[in-house]
């Protein structure tokens, strides 16, 4: 097996094709390996497939600012959470693109979307020098038309928390966190944390990228026993542990 991989993989770094775009390439390599008596078993889930084809085409239709794995990744929790007992929430929901999956992910949990839809509230020093007030402003009902299709799903347009009150009562299975800025992300953890479930999670976005989201993160559990986990990507997750 190793003497097989090594061969073929010589071959397409030798061959002038290998520059081309990937798809052209692919084929033309593959044909070349049958030439020469190579053969290659894959194995592609069609599950899989399926959700990264829905990805980039929520990527073109709704401007989803995650990349394609963060979105698989989210994806793919949102599922693996749905025998954890609790709502799922949103922060940050932009154009929807987020919503979208994490309904399909989960079609049967309520799920809360939380956003001013007028964009980032405030910046402050801890920030990151490319956030500003008013970044990412949307339109409510753009959202609710695009999410129309969907069932249990419940909007909460203002400012967080104050627009969480109404769920204060609740319990969390996983809560996605675009959020930006630092103290909207404190807000958030402070608000949510107390109220996840056991082995609910918590996923943050920007959290490589954006110092104050990194600083809101790194601070808050400082003093806590779960630990922050740093994904692919720009994310982060952390996973509620027990009493």
């Amino acid at each position: 097996m190793k003497l097989l991989f090594q061969k073929s993989l010589k071959y397409l770094l030798k061959h002038p094709l290998f520059f081309m775009p990937k798809r052209v390439a692919t084929r033309i390599w593959l044909y070349g390996l049958r030439s020469k008596n190579i053969g290659l078993i894959s194995y592609e889930a069609p599950d899989q497939k399926a959700v990264f084809d829905r990805i980039h085409h929520l990527k073109k239709e709704t401007g989803m600012l995650q990349e394609v794995h963060e979105a698989y990744q989210l994806y793919q929790i949102a599922s693996s959470l749905q025998r954890i007992p609790g709502d799922m929430a949103e922060v940050g929901v932009y154009t929807g693109g987020t919503a979208c999956l994490l309904r399909e992910a989960d079609t049967k949990k309520t799920l809360h979307l939380f956003d001013t839809f007028t964009g980032i509230p405030e910046v402050s020093e801890e920030d990151t020098a490319y956030f500003y007030k008013g970044q990412f402003a949307t339109s409510l009902q753009a959202v609710k038309n695009r999410l129309n299709a969907y069932e249990n799903i419940l909007f909460h347009p203002g400012f967080f928390p104050e627009t969480a009150s109404i769920v204060k009562e609740n319990t969390f299975s996983l809560v996605h966190l675009d959020a930006d800025t630092y103290r909207s992300t404190q807000a958030c953890l402070s608000f949510f944390y107390s109220r996840m479930s056991e082995g609910g999670m918590i996923v943050g976005h920007d959290y490589t990228t954006s110092a104050g989201v990194h600083q809101a993160f790194s601070e808050f559990f400082s003093d806590k026993k779960e630990t922050v986990l740093t994904l692919l990507g720009t994310q982060c997750m952390v996973v509620k542990l027990g009493f």
